[in-house]
């Protein structure tokens, strides 16, 4: 790492926490924890902020997945529904067909052909 001039010359106060983590921190003196702390800080939220957009790109694009696939459910329960009422609507016609059956066996008389005063 290059030296660098250090013209800012602050006091300040801090508390017990601040100075547990301080005192933790990579650095020969107090300024040069403080100031590799800073450093690592600034460095790290950078990196935070390039994994955020990483992950907000990735929950975009699953949450566009998500949307399509609902659509695509949608469609199919549209389907489902179509072909429910059509089973329905084929089931009344079976059902109509059979009572006509009925009505048609019950008209003719057991033995005779259906060709009834035909010469």
């Amino acid at each position: 790492m290059k030296k660098e001039n250090k013209n800012n010359l602050r006091s300040f106060r801090y508390s017990d926490r601040v100075a547990e983590i301080l005192e933790g921190f990579a650095g020969d003196s107090m300024n040069a924890k403080f100031e590799n702390l800073v450093l690592f800080c600034f460095d790290a939220l950078e990196d935070s902020k390039k994994d955020y957009e990483y992950y907000k790109r990735c929950a975009d694009d699953e949450r566009r997945e998500w949307l399509g696939l609902h659509k695509r459910l949608d469609v199919i329960n549209g389907m489902i529904e179509e072909l429910q009422s059509m089973k329905n609507r084929l089931s009344d016609m079976a059902d109509t067909i059979g009572q006509i059956e009925e009505l048609c066996n019950t008209k003719k008389s057991p033995g005779v052909s259906g060709r009834e005063g035909i010469s």
